[in-house]
């Protein structure tokens, strides 16, 4: 059984900025090659592009059981998203939310890996330049 970091409440958002991958995994948030993502791909690679306080952001190869099962996303994590009563009305509790989007598939290694690097050279360029 696997620790499920998505459900899990803190009292303040985690800032991340601070976090070491280390400390990251040790609250469950998958960020080395071979951990399972939430979409349940398996992480290859990761370059993180940007931190913030309370958000993450990151370029993320990946394997899935798809039919073409490598994929490049743009990931964010963000850990100040506050949580809510069934009425909706906020507690004082905080989770994170965890989001892979704008992928890029490909149906062979070497694609996916030259996608990565060029969505990560560009990502890169755009929060430095």
């Amino acid at each position: 059984m696997s620790f499920d970091y998505l459900i899990c409440s803190h009292s303040e958002p985690l800032n991340v900025e601070e976090m070491s991958p280390f400390a990251l995994r040790q609250e469950g948030i998958p960020v080395s090659p071979g951990q399972l993502l939430p979409n349940g791909a398996t992480i290859l690679a990761e370059q993180v592009i940007r931190t913030f306080p309370f958000r993450r952001d990151s370029i993320v190869l990946a394997v899935s059981n798809s039919a073409r099962p490598f994929a490049s996303w743009i990931r964010t994590i963000h850990t100040d998203i506050p949580e809510k009563n069934d009425d909706g009305s906020r507690t004082s509790w905080y989770l994170i939310r965890d989001v892979c989007e704008s992928g890029k598939y490909t149906s062979d290694l070497e694609s996916a890996i030259a996608d990565f690097n060029q969505r990560s050279q560009k990502f890169s360029e755009r929060v430095v330049g």
